[in-house]
């Protein structure tokens, strides 16, 4: 049998309990966000280890909450039943307003939490998804590489891919190396459009392909003009004193 404080304790440790599960799912929920949307390729495992993690967690926290509402009930009991044997009026009274405070404790329903739980998972997994739907072919094939003019490559796309800027830095008057530019890494051939826009009168870009034999193609791009070169591995290079500008988009991963 336990004693009114013991209730009052148990209760307390049973509360704290709801609380660590609730901030496990939160904290769980922001690691799959963030790892999502680092790591787009990831989120479909994600969302399958998080549907599985939140279930999981949703049992446990309707379990802790009915021993909760249980532990609650028992001091309500408890707390009438001391109010009751009292004979003395005035203290009585003195634990009448005990009891106010005892009758605050109104923990949830366990169900109610549970669907709310639920309901917060659904929009979590939805989210997940929209975010799976939009990454694409960038998901389907993570071997894609991002060039660092910043452009994600991807191996096919309902919409024609748009232009995505480019820009080099001059060659250093020492003329010892040309700035270079990485636009496409990846396993399998592109085929991308260069364009140089902007730069130094008569002033052209060199870009360099690499395939799959290792061979390494060059072509030159004049300063208004833009090309249609293909591979593996596409690098482009300055080796003019001004610096050059201009745009690239993916036109076919699929070549001869």
């Amino acid at each position: 049998m336990f004693t009114f404080n013991e209730l009052i304790a148990l209760h307390h440790q049973q509360i704290d309990n709801v609380h660590k599960l609730w901030n496990y799912f939160w904290l769980a929920t922001f690691a799959t966000f963030t790892i999502g949307g680092l790591n787009k390729p990831l989120i479909i495992y994600l969302l399958l280890g998080y549907v599985v993690f939140a279930l999981i967690n949703a049992r446990l926290i309707l379990m802790a909450q009915r021993e909760a509402c249980l532990s609650a009930s028992a001091i309500k009991s408890q707390a009438d039943a001391i109010i009751k044997s009292q004979a003395d009026a005035a203290k009585e009274k003195h634990l009448e307003l005990e009891w106010k405070v005892v009758d605050s404790i109104q923990p949830w329903k366990p169900e109610t939490i549970f669907k709310g739980h639920l309901l917060l998972t659904g929009f979590v997994v939805v989210v997940l998804g929209i975010m799976r739907a939009k990454c694409g072919a960038v998901c389907e094939n993570p071997a894609d590489d991002v060039g660092t003019a910043g452009a994600t490559l991807s191996a096919a796309s309902a919409e024609p891919a748009k232009p995505e800027p480019w820009l080099m830095p001059p060659m250093p008057g020492d003329g010892r190396f040309s700035p270079t530019l990485l636009l496409a890494n990846a396993s399998q051939p592109r085929m991308l459009r260069i364009c140089y826009v902007t730069g130094g009168e008569g002033a052209f870009v060199t870009a360099t392909t690499n395939t799959y034999g290792g061979n390494v193609i060059s072509s030159r791009i004049y300063k208004g003009g833009c090309a249609d070169v293909g591979g593996t591995t596409i690098e482009l290079m300055n080796q003019a004193a001004t610096a050059a500008q201009g745009t690239y988009k993916l036109i076919s991963s699929k070549l001869p």
